[in-house]
């Protein structure tokens, strides 16, 4: 605020007071934030991350994108059953 001063700006005590008000809401506030980021980080729990992760590593692996569209559940019931049966069939032919 000096700053401002010694360039000619005409800042009075109650600007500066509610500058300094408003930085406090600001910080208040980013930390509430913060709390509540890591609050839903902890709820969403292990299962959610591992999901997320598997999601990531299966869509650089498939190229055709189907073990991304199942994980997102964006198939229907006999879809996913026709997709679980087909892997069930090559896990077995390959002695899985």
């Amino acid at each position: 605020m000096n700053g401002l001063r010694k360039n000619g700006s005409k800042i009075s005590q109650q600007q500066v007071y509610q500058f300094g008000e408003g930085v406090d809401k600001i910080q208040e506030q980013a930390a509430a934030a913060d709390g509540l980021n890591t609050e839903l980080t902890s709820q969403r729990g292990i299962a959610g991350s591992l999901l997320d992760n598997a999601k990531a590593y299966l869509g650089n692996m498939d190229k055709t994108g189907l073990s991304t569209i199942a994980l997102n559940g964006k198939l229907n019931l006999t879809q996913k059953l026709t997709l679980a049966s087909e892997a069930a069939m090559l896990a077995r032919a390959k002695g899985a």
